[in-house]
């Protein structure tokens, strides 16, 4: 039951966002009581907490099962950053309305700041293997791949609210492709020539 709550509350959450979504919508949306849906999710706080490690975890899952091979390396990163933006258009809500939501969860907030930060470690560690296998030039420094880390961060955080007001519609295929190879161009011109034949 807990996945089926998960699920249509991403669903009326992306189409009418987190504050006009109560939990008697979600509740009438699946036939229960809100009492049942608070059974398994006491406040919008803790619902938007699961909703937000779902996404995370499927993240996580996609870069841990992606084997970056040294023979097309830019092929995989771009892949797997694609795959990413693809799992965060299925929970568009959370970059259409970010400001505004995690202001108002506390614990969401800690949550997202915490994923920064491990997230800038599994970059720059991206980085650092990758520059000593030869795939970056010697000069992508560790404060130009800090520079790039938040770069492609902020890229991915705001692409899809960027799309969103411009397209009044939910990105679609070409629309990640595109915003895909925004992000990997901030890595373009430190990938060594070796690289990037």
């Amino acid at each position: 039951m807990k996945d089926k709550i998960i699920n249509n509350s991403v669903a009326l959450f992306n189409e009418f966002g987190v504050n006009k979504t109560s939990f008697r919508n979600i509740a009438a949306s699946l036939t229960l009581s809100d009492g049942h849906v608070r059974y398994y999710f006491k406040t919008k706080e803790s619902l938007l907490l699961a909703i937000f490690d779902r996404m995370n975890s499927e993240i996580l899952d996609l870069a841990g099962q992606t084997t970056v091979t040294h023979d097309d390396i830019q092929s995989s990163l771009k892949n797997n950053l694609k795959s990413a933006f693809l799992i965060m258009v299925r929970y568009s809500f959370f970059f259409t309305e970010a400001p505004a939501t995690f202001n108002q969860f506390t614990e969401l907030s800690l949550y997202y700041a915490k994923l920064v930060s491990d997230r800038k470690n599994l970059f720059l560690t991206l980085f650092k293997r990758l520059k000593k296998e030869g795939f970056f030039v010697k000069s992508f420094s560790e404060l130009l791949q800090e520079y790039a880390f938040y770069s492609i961060f902020i890229i991915s955080d705001s692409w899809i609210r960027h799309y969103m007001i411009i397209n009044n519609k939910i990105p679609d295929l070409q629309a990640v492709e595109f915003h895909t190879a925004v992000a990997f161009s901030v890595l373009q011109p430190y990938i060594s020539e070796q690289a990037s034949q």
